[in-house]
């Protein structure tokens, strides 16, 4: 009996510890919690590997955005830059001469142009090999983009798809590629070459050059509609001669293929009218090269070697930075801009927040510099019997009105025919040597302006006078 009195009392205990455990577990005490088994059990597991085993490693392919891009044309290479280091980490040689360069779709994608045609090269970003060449048949590649899911080429037609005697108003287009497939699935043409593509606020922007004024032209990228802007030539007003342009939230901003122009021009993104023009520069050798339009304001690049930041609202010059002469292009990349100048083979990058230039370096070999096209304008028809009357008299004075802000142009003879020697900026007076004669239906008159210039240049047009006797 002792002995099965001992078992019992055993027993019972072992069930009464059993049960204070219960009691006293951290589920029952108040603001407590069991943790779930799969945390009780992780000391047990095996550690993670620091990465994924082999067989299921899968390599991003990096965003080319994270380097700067940019060509030699002399070199003929494609340049690779580290905006770490400030330096050329990777070149490609080409067998075309690049034209033009731009990112998206996890590629670089190159225009070349040569002999052999023009050819459209897309390039890994990090192996720097070409993966596809696709060639452009349609006609001279100028212009690139890749954006809002395809990539974007303007081109110009050859001269030999064109009637004898028409040569010189080559029509162009837009080609658009698939990336997926490397195919042209869409072609816009158009009556001029698209020499410049700009995306802002999902949608295209084309800058087109006719014969003798430039076109703009809005697309929307998935319907294709296009909107050309103006919609119409009403008059001089609406007839320009833009080389580039650029978008922000203040507007539309735009240079001028006139060799001898020292202004930006603000321009109704919706009518072509030109709002204001704005002096960037006074010397003979200011003549804006390219410009970019940020928040802070509207940069240009001057081919003297300034690099200027425009304040739209004060509409003058807020920021001045000093490169060397012969600057050719401007662009944005990796929170900085970078500007070309590929007649000296170098490029500069500058901060825009700091407005400071922090860098430059070598590119490869020097380009010989090129003199900035003219505009080729064909002459008016007919007599003035339908032009307003003159205002002016031989040996007085004039100036160059405010309405429309413009500055005047200075031409080699009377006519739109005459080479554009400079401008008279708005509020200048000049000293009215000769005239009136007639041309394209305006009155013209043989000008000394007040910094010594001399050319002929128009009174106004049907819509305006654009000189007014000075007082």
């Amino acid at each position: 009996m002792p002995r099965l009195a001992f078992l019992i009392t055993l027993v019972l205990t072992a069930l009464l510890l059993a049960g204070c455990s219960s009691l006293f577990s951290p589920a029952s005490l108040p603001g407590t919690s069991t943790l779930p088994s799969t945390q009780l059990l992780i000391e047990t597991r095996s550690p993670l590997p620091s990465s994924p085993p082999e067989t299921a490693t899968i390599t991003p392919i990096p965003d080319p955005a994270q380097w700067v891009w940019t060509f030699n044309p002399a070199d003929r290479t494609l340049l690779q830059i580290s905006p770490m280091s400030n330096t050329v980490i990777g070149k490609v040689t080409l067998k075309g001469r690049p034209v033009a360069v731009a990112t998206g779709e996890s590629s670089v994608w190159v225009i070349t142009q040569s002999k052999n045609g023009n050819d459209l090269l897309r390039i890994h970003p990090v192996s720097l090999q070409i993966e596809t060449n696709i060639s452009i048949s349609q006609g001279t590649a100028l212009s690139l983009a890749a954006a809002e899911g395809s990539v974007w080429v303007g081109y110009e037609a050859p001269a030999t798809d064109l009637p004898v005697g028409m040569e010189s108003s080559r029509p162009g287009g837009l080609l658009r590629i698939d990336p997926l497939t490397n195919q042209v699935t869409d072609i816009l043409p158009a009556p001029s070459a698209a020499a410049q593509i700009l995306v802002y606020d999902h949608h295209l922007w084309v800058l087109e050059w006719l014969e003798f004024y430039s076109l703009l032209n809005r697309i929307d990228p998935v319907s294709l509609q296009i909107q050309s802007i103006p919609p119409e030539l009403k008059g001089m007003r609406y007839v320009h001669q833009f080389a580039r342009i650029a978008l922000n939230r203040a507007g539309l901003w735009a240079i001028s293929l006139n060799p001898g122009s020292h202004f930006i021009y603000h321009v109704n993104p919706e009518s072509g009218e030109i709002n204001r023009a704005i002096q960037v520069g006074e010397k003979a050798e200011d003549i804006p090269v390219d410009l970019l339009a940020d928040d802070a304001g509207v940069w240009v690049a001057l081919r003297s070697g300034w690099v200027v930041l425009v304040n739209p609202d004060q509409a003058k010059i807020i920021t001045s930075l000093q490169a060397h002469p012969g600057l050719s292009g401007l662009f944005s990349a990796a929170g900085a801009l970078w500007v070309t100048n590929q007649p000296a083979g170098e490029i500069y990058r500058i901060d825009p927040k700091a407005r400071q230039l922090v860098t430059w370096f070598s590119t490869g070999s020097k380009l010989p510099p090129t003199q900035t096209p003219t505009p080729i304008v064909r002459p008016g028809e007919g007599q003035c019997q339908a032009a307003y009357p003159t205002r002016l008299h031989k040996g007085e004075r004039a100036i160059v009105t405010g309405n429309p802000p413009l500055p005047n142009r200075l031409r080699s003879e009377p006519g739109l025919k005459g080479n554009i020697l400079g401008e008279i900026p708005p509020g200048h007076k000049m000293l009215l040597l000769e005239g009136p004669a007639c041309a394209n239906n305006w009155w013209w008159w043989k000008v000394q302006a007040e910094d010594g210039q001399i050319g002929w240049t128009a009174e106004g047009d049907r819509e305006n006078y654009w000189l007014a006797p000075a007082k």
